[in-house]
C-alpha cells in the first residue's frame, strides 16, 4: 500500500511539474505576461484621463483646470473694472446679458507680477453652485492626464493654500480645483472691498 501511495504521489507531483513553463517556454510565457499586465495596466490609465485646460501666468506659471470645471474661454478684452473691490478681482464682462465677476489669480496667489498682454483670455469656471471667470496670459491648449498619476501638491510652486492644487502634471503643470478656489472664503467681499458672508464672484439660486 505504502509503494502504490507513493507511486500516486511522484505521479501527481510529476504532473504538476509538467504544467510548469520550462527553459525556452518559460521564458516566452513570463514575456507574454508581462505584456499582459503591462497593456492592463495602460488601458486602466487610459480609462481614468481627463482633460484639462493648459493656460499660462506670468513669464513661467503653468496651470490648468479639468475640461469638467470649465464652461467656456472667452477674450479679456471687454473686462470692465469695478471700484473699491479687492486687487484680486480684475472687473466683470458680460457674458451673455448677465455680468461675470473675473479673478486675477496673479494677485490673489501673489505668484507674478499683475498685468497681462493684449491677448489675454478669461477661462469661465464652475465650482458647486459658483461661476467666476480666471484670466490668463495665454492658452496652451489642452491636454490629458490621469488623476492617479499626478504629482504631490507640495510641489506645486509659490500657492500657498495647497488645498486648491490637484496635482502637478509632468512635473511643471499645477492643475487647480475650481471647487475648491470658488468656495475660499477670501472670494467673500462687498463693494468696499471688505470681508462679508456673501460671495462677490456670480452664484446660482
Amino acid at each position: 500500500m505504502a509503494t502504490r501511495k507513493k507511486s500516486k504521489d511522484t505521479e501527481a507531483g510529476a504532473s504538476l511539474f509538467a504544467l510548469l513553463p520550462h527553459e525556452g517556454k518559460a521564458e516566452a510565457v513570463l514575456r507574454e505576461r508581462a505584456g499582459f499586465w503591462a497593456l492592463s495596466r495602460e488601458a486602466a490609465s487610459e480609462a481614468r484621463r481627463e482633460l484639462y485646460v493648459h493656460f499660462r501666468l506670468g513669464e513661467a506659471g503653468q496651470f490648468g483646470f479639468p475640461y469638467r470645471q470649465v464652461e467656456e474661454i472667452l477674450p479679456a478684452g471687454n473686462l470692465a473694472k469695478v471700484p473699491c473691490t479687492p486687487e484680486f478681482i480684475a472687473g466683470v464682462v458680460n457674458q451673455r446679458g448677465n455680468f461675470l465677476t473675473v479673478i486675477d489669480l496673479k494677485h490673489f496667489f501673489q505668484t507674478a507680477e499683475a498685468t497681462y498682454p493684449e491677448t489675454a483670455s478669461i477661462i469661465v469656471i464652475k465650482g458647486g453652485s459658483i461661476t467666476a471667470g480666471i484670466i490668463a496670459d495665454e492658452i496652451h491648449g489642452n491636454a490629458e492626464y490621469d488623476p492617479d498619476a499626478l504629482g504631490a501638491p507640495l510641489a506645486a510652486g509659490n500657492i500657498s493654500n495647497q488645498q486648491y492644487v490637484l496635482g502637478t502634471h509632468d512635473g511643471t503643470v499645477t492643475l487647480l480645483d475650481a471647487d475648491a478656489l470658488l468656495s475660499d472664503p477670501g472670494l467673500m467681499v462687498n463693494k468696499a472691498g471688505q470681508q462679508q458672508t456673501q460671495p462677490y464672484i456670480s452664484k446660482e439660486e
